[in-house]
């Protein structure tokens, strides 16, 4: 939003240059002068017209369709006006041109400026890249600072060899992952796991083991259960009559009839 403000604010103060110019030289001329730089200006020049049913847009000096073409016919009253204001007409084209040529640069200075302020360098206290704009606030921010006292430590435990008791993770009786135990002091009241998004997370390695349901599917999906089978059915092959017996009164496999073990006792 704060974009857009800034861009139509530069483009109203580039509009209202350009009418400054405008009407520096229109003062600067006799009444004759001005009807013909009226005229030059090409502004208000033209009218509609509706033909079967569709509008055409004519040029009101030399009637051409500006609809259909780009241009004027040649000898418009508007050209000729042009040539008859003479070096009035070119000191203002000028101008309009040295303000278009400046307008081009203001753009890419600010450009330029809003890139180097939105460009991410690393902060000089906790070492996390920030954007030139947004260091100050980070600088007094809770995390920097929190990070800056680490890093203290940490320099502090390897230059001595003693291990800081008041490190946070020493002793830490504040939440903890419920999965994996990591501490999480910087965590949400509501949060139960140190990470809920992608391949492996604890959220669903804990939620997969939680109930008997959900640890079949996992291992359905896994291909836990497949290998399972492929493992049982090489032992099965290998296996002597009185072993593939004792699988089969397992894993409740028989050959036909009645499943019980009295109809299978003689085999």
């Amino acid at each position: 939003m704060a974009y857009w403000d800034a861009h139509e604010q530069a483009a109203r103060a580039h509009q209202e240059k350009v009418e400054k110019i405008r009407d520096k030289h229109r003062n600067k001329m006799n009444g004759g002068q001005r009807i013909l730089f009226n005229i030059a200006l090409n502004e208000d020049s033209t009218y509609d017209s509706e033909y079967d049913g569709r509008t055409y847009t004519h040029c009101r000096f030399c009637d051409a369709p500006l609809s259909e073409r780009d241009d004027h016919y040649e000898g418009c009253d508007i050209f000729e006006a042009r040539k008859a204001l003479g070096k009035s007409w070119t000191n203002y084209t000028d101008e309009l041109e040295a303000e278009r040529k400046a307008k081009e640069e203001r753009e890419e200075a600010k450009a330029k400026a809003d890139a180097h302020k939105k460009e991410k360098i690393p902060c000089d206290q906790c070492g996390k890249k920030v954007s030139r704009m947004g260091m100050k606030d980070h600088k007094a921010s809770p995390s920097c600072q929190k990070k800056q006292d680490k890093d203290t430590l940490r320099s502090h435990e390897e230059r001595t060899g003693i291990k800081c008791i008041t490190d946070i993770y020493i002793n830490y009786e504040g939440k903890r992952c419920k999965e994996c135990n990591k501490p999480m002091p910087d965590a949400h009241p509501n949060a139960k796991f140190c990470s809920n998004k992608g391949k492996g997370n604890c959220k669903d390695h804990y939620h997969n083991r939680s109930t008997p349901e959900r640890l079949e599917r996992a291992k359905h999906f896994s291909g836990h259960n497949a290998k399972v089978r492929r493992e049982q059915q090489s032992l099965y092959l290998i296996a002597s009559p009185f072993q593939r017996m004792m699988m089969e009164s397992q894993l409740g496999i028989f050959e036909e009839g009645d499943p019980s073990w009295d109809a299978h006792k003689d085999c």
